[in-house]
């Protein structure tokens, strides 16, 4: 189906239309010079259960450059990205202790890898979807501070209000923040009375939310 239907039909669309910006409801004609193979094929709908759900997301990870170079949207929806991406994530960050994925990382043919992830560009994945990028929490005591990646906000709950004091200062890219802000709007006023000199060393600058 990939490579006989879909590639071959995203290439004919670009050599016809000249980009890979494919309506939804694009169905592919059942004339030439359209593959055969893909006449009928409802293209548009493949192509965003693709970015939502993440189908096909093994050829997907293994040829994002050649989407790219098609002109196609590569962005996956945080769906697709939970289901999918982040698995790979939890797994490469296990056997590698690295919390950010190189640009160049592809998935290598071995175990403990899925087989079917074999040769997926992860890195690539990562770097062409950054509204889904790891999301960090940035917190402080008096005697230590860290940088840890979190799926969501609850599990900092009680260590911010722990007998160690730890605060969250500053949360990045975290759409939970919303509902859980009144829970960590009291930690604004003890770091408000941090030294001014203090402070910058603990935000970030794409912060979305800076408390203090």
């Amino acid at each position: 189906m990939w490579n006989d239907v879909i590639i071959p039909s995203l290439e004919t669309y670009v050599d016809i239309f000249g980009g890979g910006k494919i309506p939804q409801k694009f169905v592919v004609p059942s004339e030439v010079p359209w593959p055969e193979e893909a006449w009928g094929k409802h293209l548009g709908y493949i192509l965003c259960d693709l970015r939502s759900k993440g189908t096909y997301f093994g050829f997907y990870g293994r040829d994002i450059e050649k989407l790219g170079e098609l002109g196609l949207n590569q962005k996956l929806s945080s769906r697709a990205w939970k289901e999918r991406v982040a698995p790979l994530l939890d797994l490469c960050m296990e056997l590698h202790g690295e919390e950010e994925v190189p640009h160049d990382f592809v998935i290598p043919s071995e175990a403990p890898w899925d087989e079917k992830m074999w040769g997926v560009r992860l890195g690539l994945i990562v770097a062409r979807n950054p509204q889904c990028a790891p999301r960090k929490i940035l917190t402080i005591s008096a005697c230590k501070y860290n940088t840890k990646p979190l799926n969501d906000l609850s599990a900092v709950d009680e260590e911010a209000f722990g007998y160690e004091g730890i605060g969250i200062l500053v949360v990045s890219g975290v759409p939970e923040l919303s509902a859980k802000r009144g829970d960590l709007l009291p930690l604004a006023f003890a770091f408000a009375n941090l030294p001014d000199n203090i402070k910058p060393k603990f935000e970030l600058p794409e912060a979305f939310y800076n408390f203090g």
